[in-house]
């Protein structure tokens, strides 16, 4: 568990110590991005609040629900009082708040950023239906954890925070950057849950039977996670297929877009040789093709009707 925060502390230095990352630390790279004034480190921190806790609370739904379960089950099973029960309470009041959030929040992810009002509502949405959520869980982790274990179980929940810390000050992230925060929340589900069952007193075939679904639930949390690059890998395809067919076709021009990347990796427009040349690796075409650039929505659009997918 340790390894993960001090793994993080230490990729950020060894980052921070190269020199490309150095410019971006500087604000002289022009594609990554980094503060460089007070104000600006608190919009930073803001936005990417934001993605942070939109990753790991409203779109992880599903995990929030089983993880809940299993604290209200180890609550139940430990030590009874009057502060326990009001914060059993509370939870399962953030945790409604999780599902009434993530709609809104999807709402508010298509309204005009550019406008103060849009920025505003995409931005705190959610953060304030995710952070009571997560403070009463780092509070009932708290009492749920049986006293001779509660450092080793709270471990993988501290080690979140120290993991995330890097990413609230530099653009762009992803999905995959909040990748060690979802490995640390199934660590830490997995052994409140090994607790619980051994409060429970289960037979040896209940124990398996316990064991299987929580592995099977796991393995489908973790295919979940990996399922975002499927459309990227679908949206790849279409793209390649209809550049292909205008060049069968002979067209003068093949119309293409970014490469599907874009948000998440440097991609520059093909108009320069080296970038050029990866377009052309990208679609499958000569060197010699001459491209005609037009947005992303428009040219998938053109894309799914000229191929009809």
């Amino acid at each position: 568990y340790l390894g993960f925060p001090a793994g993080a502390v230490l990729g950020a230095a060894v980052m921070f110590a190269n020199s490309a990352y150095r410019n971006v630390a500087k604000g002289e790279d022009f594609y990554r991005q980094a503060p460089q004034e007070l104000r600006d480190i608190v919009g930073y921190i803001a936005e990417s609040l934001q993605k942070i806790l939109g990753d790991l609370v409203l779109d992880n739904w599903a995990f929030c629900l089983v993880l809940t379960a299993v604290l209200l089950s180890a609550l139940r099973s430990g030590e009874k009082s009057r502060s326990r029960k009001i914060w059993m309470g509370l939870h399962i009041a953030a945790l409604a708040l999780v599902f009434i959030g993530k709609p809104l929040s999807d709402w508010s992810m298509k309204l005009d950023r550019t406008q103060a009002l849009g920025l505003m509502l995409s931005t705190c949405i959610p953060v304030a239906f995710s952070v009571p959520y997560l403070v009463t869980v780092y509070v009932l982790a708290w009492f749920s954890c049986d006293q001779e274990k509660r450092i080793f179980l709270m471990l993988p929940l501290l080690c979140i925070p120290v993991c995330m810390a890097p990413l609230l000050v530099v653009r762009p992230i992803g999905s995959r950057c909040m990748f060690s925060g979802y490995l640390l929340l199934m660590m830490f589900l997995t052994g409140l849950f090994e607790q619980v069952r051994e409060r429970m007193c289960l037979t040896e075939g209940k124990k398996r039977l316990t064991a299987l679904c929580m592995a099977v639930f796991i393995l489908l949390q973790m295919g979940h996670l990996f399922a975002v690059y499927y459309p990227i890998h679908i949206r790849d395809q279409i793209m390649i297929a209809y550049a292909k067919a205008q060049s069968d076709e002979g067209s003068a021009a093949i119309r293409i877009t970014n490469l599907s990347e874009w948000d998440y990796v440097h991609c520059p427009y093909p108009y320069n040789e080296i970038w050029w040349e990866r377009y052309c690796l990208y679609y499958g075409l000569n060197t010699d093709t001459y491209f005609e650039l037009v947005p992303q929505e428009e040219f998938m659009a053109e894309a799914r009707k000229a191929i009809g997918r």
